[in-house]
C-alpha cells in the first residue's frame, strides 16, 4: 500500500513535473465547468438532443418497458379514406365520433381519449353522407355524441373513464366546449392536450407536461388541468384522489410531486414559469422526454415502417371498423384524426405524427417507468474530474509518447462507456473531454519546443 500511495505522490517528481501536474488539472477543471455551463445552450442542446434521438431511434423496435407499455394502446382515427368516404368536412361529424367511441366502451376500454377540440357547436348544415339514411344537422350529430356520453356517465357498471381536452386562449382562459357540461371528475374528465419541444428554435416535440395552471373564462379563478398522458396514467393505474389532493399543493407550495402507479410512486415535476412563460431545458423538463416507440406505418412519417401491431390501430370505415379483431378490453384507447389535411401534425425526432400518436407515445413513455434524462451536474463533474487527474498523472507518471497514447485511448473508450452508461440507466453524461486538450496542449508545447529549440527527435520523446 505505502508503495501505491508513493508512487501516486508528486511530491517525488521534480518542481517542474509537479508544475505541470497542477497546470493540466486546473485546465481540465476550467474547460469542464465551461462545457457544463453550456448544458443550457442551443448549441449544447442540439448536440444532447441528437444523441437522445440516435437513442430512441436505436431501441425503437426493442421490448423496452415503454414499448411492452405501448402494447396496451389502441389507436382509433380517421385516416385518408376515411375522410374521403366521408367527402372532407369541415368539422369532423360527432356522429361519426360516437360510433368509435361505442366500439371503445362497449369492448371494455379502462380509458378513453378523445383528442379532438369541441370548443365550438357543429356548424354545419343539414346533410347526407353515403349510407346514411336521411340528412342530419350538424346539431344533431352533436347530440349523438353527447348522448353517448351521458349514456356512459351514468353506467355504473362500466368501467371506461373518458378524457376530454379543453382547448385554452393564449391567456390560458378555457374556451368554450360542446360536452363541458357532462365533465364530472368520476366518469368524464377535463385534461389539456399540451406538449413541449425543448426550446424556441428546435421544432422537435420532445416532452410531454404533466399539467397546465388556467383560469376559468366566468369566474377568473385558477385551476389545474392535467395533461393527456399524466391523467391517463394516472387512471389506468394509479389513483385519481391523489391528483385532486395535489392540486392545491400546486398553488401553495415550491415542491415536486408523487402520484401512485403500478411499480412505485411516480414523481413528476412542478413547471417551471417566468413572465406565463414556460421555462425550457430544465432538469425536471428532462424526465418527460418522450421516448417514441409507437409509430403507425401509414402516417406521414420519415420512418420506412412502424412499430404499432395493426390490431392495435383501427380506421373508422361506413360499415364498421376496418379491423374487426380489435380488442379493447383493459385497454386505453385513443381518438383522433390521422388524415392529411388534419392541421393536428408534429414533428417528432421519428418524423410527422398526428397529435394522437404523439398522446400515445407520451402515455407509453409516463406507464414504462424508464425515464431518459440528463445527471446531475454535480455527478458529471464527479466523473470529469476523476478523469481529468487520470489524464494529468498519465503524463506525470509516463513518458510523453506513452502517456499520449493512454490519453488519446481513453478519448474513444469514454464516448463507448459513457454511451453504455445511458443505455443502461436513461441517464447521458456528456463529457468535455478535457483529459484529451491536456494531451493536445502537452503534443503541441513540445512540438514548439522541437521547432524552436532544436531538440532531437529521440529528445521529444523522452522520459520526462
Amino acid at each position: 500500500m505505502n508503495k501505491i500511495i508513493n508512487f501516486f505522490n508528486i511530491n517525488r517528481y521534480p518542481k517542474e513535473s509537479r508544475n505541470q501536474f497542477i497546470f493540466n488539472v486546473l485546465l481540465g477543471v476550467v474547460l469542464m465547468l465551461f462545457f457544463v455551463a453550456m448544458k443550457d445552450t442551443t448549441m449544447r442542446q442540439s448536440f444532447i438532443n441528437g444523441w437522445f434521438d440516435r437513442y430512441i431511434k436505436m431501441r425503437m423496435d426493442s421490448e423496452t418497458d415503454t414499448w411492452t407499455a405501448a402494447q396496451d394502446i389502441i389507436f382509433l382515427d380517421f385516416d385518408d379514406k376515411s375522410f374521403q368516404t366521408l367527402a372532407k368536412p369541415d368539422l369532423t361529424p360527432r356522429d361519426k365520433v360516437a360510433q368509435l367511441l361505442n366500439v371503445a366502451y362497449q369492448g371494455g376500454a379502462k380509458v378513453v381519449v378523445i383528442d379532438m377540440d369541441f370548443s365550438e357547436d357543429d356548424y354545419t348544415p343539414a346533410k347526407k353522407f353515403d349510407g346514411e339514411e336521411f340528412a342530419k344537422t350538424g346539431l344533431e350529430r352533436d347530440k349523438d355524441l353527447f348522448d353517448l356520453l351521458e349514456q356512459i356517465k351514468k353506467d355504473s357498471a362500466a368501467q371506461t373513464k373518458i378524457l376530454l381536452p379543453l382547448a385554452t386562449y393564449a391567456d390560458r382562459t378555457i374556451k368554450h366546449n360542446s360536452f363541458a357540461a357532462l365533465i364530472d371528475n368520476e366518469k368524464i374528465f377535463a385534461v389539456t392536450p399540451t406538449f413541449t419541444a425543448n426550446r424556441v428554435g428546435d421544432n422537435y416535440v420532445r416532452f410531454w407536461l404533466p399539467y397546465l395552471e388556467v383560469k376559468d373564462a366566468q369566474t377568473g379563478e385558477q385551476k389545474i388541468l392535467w395533461s393527456i398522458p399524466l391523467l391517463t396514467a394516472v387512471l389506468y393505474s394509479g389513483n385519481f384522489a391523489e391528483l385532486e389532493n395535489l392540486q392545491a399543493e400546486i398553488f401553495n407550495t415550491d415542491k415536486n410531486f408523487f402520484v401512485t402507479m403500478i411499480k412505485e410512486p411516480f414523481k413528476f415535476y412542478r413547471e417551471r414559469t417566468r413572465d406565463g412563460d414556460l421555462l425550457r431545458d430544465t432538469i425536471s423538463l428532462q424526465y418527460n422526454r418522450i421516448q417514441y416507440v409507437a409509430i403507425p406505418p401509414d402516417v406521414l412519417a420519415q420512418m420506412p415502417f412502424g412499430t404499432i401491431s395493426p390490431s392495435n390501430i383501427g380506421h373508422w370505415r361506413r360499415d364498421g371498423l376496418d379491423n374487426k379483431r380489435i380488442d379493447c378490453r383493459d385497454k386505453i384507447v385513443i381518438i383522433g384524426r390521422a388524415d392529411e389535411d388534419c392541421a393536428d401534425f408534429f414533428s417528432t425526432p421519428v418524423g410527422n405524427l398526428p397529435g394522437m400518436y404523439v398522446h400515445g407515445n407520451s402515455i407509453a413513455s409516463i406507464l414504462g417507468e424508464t425515464r431518459p434524462h440528463l445527471t446531475s451536474p454535480y455527478k458529471h463533474m464527479l466523473i470529469e474530474i476523476i478523469l481529468i487527474v487520470i489524464a494529468a498523472y498519465a503524463f506525470l507518471i509516463l513518458s510523453e509518447f506513452k502517456a499520449k497514447c493512454v490519453i488519446f485511448a481513453l478519448t474513444p473508450l469514454c464516448w463507448l462507456f459513457t454511451y453504455i452508461y445511458f443505455c443502461a440507466t436513461n441517464e447521458f453524461i456528456y463529457l468535455s473531454f478535457a483529459f484529451t486538450a491536456v494531451g493536445v496542449y502537452n503534443f503541441i508545447n513540445n512540438i514548439q519546443a522541437f521547432i524552436v529549440g532544436g531538440i532531437s527527435f529521440r529528445h521529444f520523446f523522452r522520459r520526462r
